[in-house]
Parts: C-alpha cells; sequence; structure tokens
C-alpha cells in the first residue's frame, strides 16, 4: 500500500529542491559501531538541564534538551539545554524534523524503528526501545544510557524524542504541544526556534484516526480527545516550506483515547488515505500494541518515534538514480542505500541529483546486471560454438 501511495506522489517529489533533507545529518561512521548518536528530546514535564548534570528542578515550557548515549565524563555537560521554543504556550509532547532521516526507512521496512513508551517504564525507566525489520524487539537506551555517566535525574520521561541533527546543537524544527484541539493544532513548524507556525490541523489527525481504512478498529472516541503524542515528518518542501500539502507525509501516535490505547502508530501522507505502520513484519495496531506493549508494565502510550539505521549502509544518503519503480523520474535526491533498493534505483552516495558519477546498482538491481553478464556468456557461447561448426563443416 505505502509503494502504491509513494507512486502517486512521486512526480512531484522528483521535482524537489536538492536541499530537501534533514540538515546536518549525523551519522558519522557506521553508527551500529559505537559512532556518536545525537539526541534531542524532552521531559515530562518541560524542564530544564542542571549544568554539569543533576536532577532537574526548573520547570521550562518548550525546552528541548540534548544528550548523546554513553556521551562521556560529567564535566562535558550533557544533557544540557540546547534549544527552548517561544510559543504558543503549551508543554511538548513531540518533536521532530522536517526532513526526517530515515523517515522511508522506517516506512518501507529497512530501517530500525525507535519508540519512547509514556513513563518510560519499567522502572528504572527505559528510555527508547527498538524494532528491527525482522521484527526483533527490544531496548536500545535506558534513562541511565542517555544520562551517563551523569547522575541520575537528567532523563526523566521522555516524551518528544529526536536524533540525527548537527553534533552539540539542534535540528527539531517541527513541535506537537499537549492538548491539540484547544490550539486546534496538532504540529507547529519553527524553522528558527522562534514561535511555532500551524503545520497539521488537529482535525486533519481526528479525521485521519477515525478513518475506516484504518480496519478493524478506527477510532470510535470524540475528535476533541484526539491528541497527537510521537511524531516523525517529510516535509517535500524542505527547510523553507512548512506547509502541509501535496507531497507531505508525516507518522504518528496519538495519547489514549475511546477505543485506542495510544500504542497504534499511522501513516498519514497528505494525498491519500492513513494507513496502520507496517513495519517489523506487523501492523502496529491496537491489537499489537495491547499484545505486545503492555508488557511494558501495562503502559503502551507510544510518545516518542524515530529511525536507526539497520546496517552499515543505511546511514548514508545520495542520489536514487533511474528508479525502475517510477519510470519517468530520472532522480529522487537524499534516499539511503535501503530506500533507493526498495524503488529498484541505482544509487550514489553523498551526491546530489545532477551530480556526476557512476551510480552503484542496489540490492535489487544486481539481479538485472547478473542476468545481462548471464545473457552475454550464453550468446558468445552461441556464436562460438556455430562458428566452429562452420569452420568444421568447410
Amino acid at each position: 500500500m505505502y509503494e502504491k501511495l509513494w507512486k502517486a506522489n512521486l512526480l512531484v517529489l522528483a521535482l524537489a529542491a536538492s536541499a530537501f533533507g534533514q540538515q546536518g545529518v549525523q551519522p558519522q561512521g557506521n553508527v551500529a559501531a559505537g559512532g556518536v548518536v545525537p539526541v534531542e528530546y524532552s521531559n515530562n514535564l518541560d524542564e530544564m538541564a542542571v549544568p554539569g548534570g543533576g536532577a532537574h528542578g526548573v520547570l521550562d515550557p518548550l525546552q528541548v534538551l540534548y544528550t548523546e548515549p554513553l556521551d562521556g565524563p560529567p564535566a562535558d555537560g550533557r544533557p544540557m539545554d540546547i534549544m527552548d521554543f517561544l510559543g504558543p504556550a503549551g508543554e511538548i509532547d513531540a518533536l521532530a524534523n522536517n526532513g526526517d532521516f530515515l523517515f522511508f526507512g522506517v516506512v518501507f521496512n529497512v530501517a530500525d524503528l525507535l519508540v519512547s513508551v509514556g513513563g518510560d517504564p519499567p522502572l528504572p525507566g527505559n528510555a527508547v526501545h527498538f524494532e528491527a525489520p525482522g521484527g526483533a524487539f527490544g531496548l536500545l537506551w535506558s534513562q541511565a544510557n542517555l544520562s551517563n555517566p551523569d547522575p541520575a535525574g537528567d532523563v526523566e520521561d521522555v516524551d518528544g524524542l529526536e536524533l540525527w541533527g548537527p553534533v552539540g546543537g539542534w535540528d527539531a524544527n517541527m513541535f506537537s504541544l499537549s492538548g491539540d484541539a484547544v490550539t486546534g493544532t496538532s504540529v507547529y513548524f519553527s524553522p528558527l526556534g522562534g514561535v511555532g507556525a500551524p503545520y497539521v490541523p488537529q482535525a486533519v489527525i481526528a479525521a485521519a484516526v477515525a478513518n475506516p481504512a484504518l480496519a478493524p478498529n478506527p477510532y470510535a472516541g470524540a475528535a476533541g480527545l484526539v491528541d497527537l503524542d510521537g511524531l516523525m515528518v517529510f516535509d517535500l518542501g524542505g527547510w523553507f516550506d512548512g506547509v502541509w500539502n501535496e507531497g507531505d507525509w508525516i507518522i504518528f501516535s496519538i495519547r489514549p483515547a475511546a477505543n485506542w490505547n495510544g500504542g497504534e502508530i499511522v501513516v498519514l501522507p497528505f494525498v491519500g488515505p492513513p494507513a496502520y505502520l507496517t513495519h517489523g513484519g506487523h501492523p502496529w495496531n491496537t491489537a499489537w500494541a495491547a499484545d505486545n506493549l503492555g508488557g511494558l508494565a501495562g503502559t503502551i502510550n507510544v510518545d516518542g518515534i524515530e529511525a536507526y539505521p539497520s546496517d552499515e549502509k543505511s546511514w548514508l544518503s545520495g542520489a536514487c538514480c533511474e528508479p525502475a519503480d517510477l519510470p519517468g523520474v530520472p532522480c529522487v535526491p537524499n534516499l539511503t542505500f535501503a530506500e533507493c533498493s526498495v524503488l529498484g534505483g541505482h544509487w550514489r552516495v553523498g551526491a546530489p541529483c545532477g551530480a556526476t558519477g557512476e551510480c552503484i546498482p542496489t540490492v535489487s538491481q544486481w539481479g538485472l546486471v547478473v542476468m545481462g553478464l548471464l545473457v552475454a556468456a550464453a550468446a558468445t557461447v552461441v556464436i562460438m560454438r556455430r562458428r566452429a561448426m562452420v569452420r568444421g563443416g568447410s
């Protein structure tokens, strides 16, 4: 289903500016082998960090914090305050970048899905869990991993999560606030860290979760209770757009309400119906969440969504040339090897569309290459045999 939605939007996508994508993505080297992972997050409730580490004490609505897992000695000052949105007033409950790294890696099930769960259960807190494309599910970072080795207290209840910005800096420019129905907005865009401009209306999210396409269990409660709580964003217009329009997609969860337990994750394109995220071999729907996330101390509310590379190639981005599944589209910028492979294209690491250089066939293309070589080899054998027969008969 996702491929059909993707193709429906790709003609527009192909015209996107090559500058699209998460600014300053920082998977430096093979992150799976211990590279630096910049993590921006908010606690519930939003609060300031104590310089050098230690327990929090000052509530500060709209405060975003920064850390790196296993981040070094306490003197490094992490976790630390990194950016404070100016408004509208409220409590952050979701963070994203408008060009989230590996967005389609999650949608196409070729990258690890990361989730944080309300309350970081069980205690002592488990801050971030992962699900691999093959379905393995486990703990990626505890609260102690994100604070380590600073004193406990810096990471308390992660309820906004954004990865892959600049090391020591910030790139969270999309956020949601608790109580969407009050302001009428579920997602705000703030490219410079100032006052957020409305991006996705709350009515859009309410209509999406109630859509019959989310069978067998669309949301059946009051629309005003729908409160977006976890978020990834693919904003086609890039850094300077921030308008919910054709070509845009989001991945989101909502707080528990009515017949939804909060563990559901939905993929919503601007054009096309919503669908439960299918990842790890199953849909992230109500039944799966209740059966599998319910083991986390009975709390199943997904309040943070992110992505993590599942192999050594999926942290690099480049140009996806001549995607076989997209006739007439010459190049799609800023896709990873794995994402390009799904589309059957050729890939140039680190290159924008229009750059010179040879494209590297993706996994799905190697079969065509090998087939071509076999055909050529077979043709050569046939020709040689025919020549031998002609010579032998003369």
